[in-house]
């Protein structure tokens, strides 16, 4: 898929998945009447924005939003859709800038399609449940300078609680893409898959050796929540 790009910001940001059936799309632009998209992100702690479901697109809403990064651990909660709620934590950012960077995040329960902030994700195929994805996600790294963002740890938990998406019998994961398509983590396929508590997962994107515990500007990483049942 041709991956597109976020915004120029003095480095290129290369393009989405948190999120996607649709392919093609135009490049995440920055909201209209801006003079300079990291300067308007930047000048807010956080801001976020809905996209309308249209006649061909999902019948609930694709969220997205973008916020701050900080020096301590910043934690980023999901905008209430189709019943479904939670938070990711990023850790503390050691190396902070001035504007600070920021994340930009997009979710769904359908695949992403293109539109306002947010792009259409690369596919889930490599992922050993794909069959099986409920919720997608689109993590994408900001920053002017410097270009790399360094975080005191490697893994970002995630809680995510849905009445109607988590079913107790079931087990549940994360599977991780890449911008250039790389399989970066895979619960199911590493045996990682966990029980739910309730009608709430506790999840954790973990960066592999090759990430370290940093992202560069530009980086994205595509969320799939998939789950199957305990038996099977």
């Amino acid at each position: 898929m041709n991956i597109n790009r976020f915004v120029q910001l003095g480095l290129t940001f290369a393009v989405s998945a948190f999120l996607a059936a649709c392919s093609g799309g135009g490049p995440l632009a920055p909201p209209s009447g801006s003079q300079s998209a990291y300067s308007m992100f930047a000048a807010n702690n956080q801001s976020s924005w809905r996209q309308q479901a249209s006649a061909t697109s999902p019948s609930c809403e694709q969220l997205g939003q973008h916020h701050n990064l900080a020096s301590t651990e910043v934690t980023i909660r999901f905008r209430p859709d189709c019943g479904a709620t939670g938070h990711i934590r990023f850790p503390a950012v050691t190396n902070l800038s001035s504007p600070p960077q920021y994340e930009v995040i997009c979710e769904s329960p359908n695949p992403t399609y293109p539109r306002g902030q947010c792009a259409s994700s690369i596919s889930d195929q490599g992922c050993q449940q794909a069959n099986s994805t409920f919720w997608y996600m689109t993590l994408e790294t900001a920053a002017r300078s410097p270009g790399t963002v360094n975080f005191a740890s490697n893994i970002f938990p995630i809680k995510f609680s849905s009445s109607t998406q988590i079913v107790s019998n079931n087990l549940y994961g994360l599977c991780v893409i890449n911008q250039s398509g790389s399989l970066i983590q895979d619960d199911f396929a590493s045996g990682h898959a966990i029980a739910p508590k309730g009608d709430t997962i506790k999840l954790k994107v973990v960066l592999p050796a090759s990430y370290g515990s940093s992202l560069s500007a530009g980086d994205i990483l595509e969320l799939f929540f998939q789950s199957k049942a305990a038996s099977s």
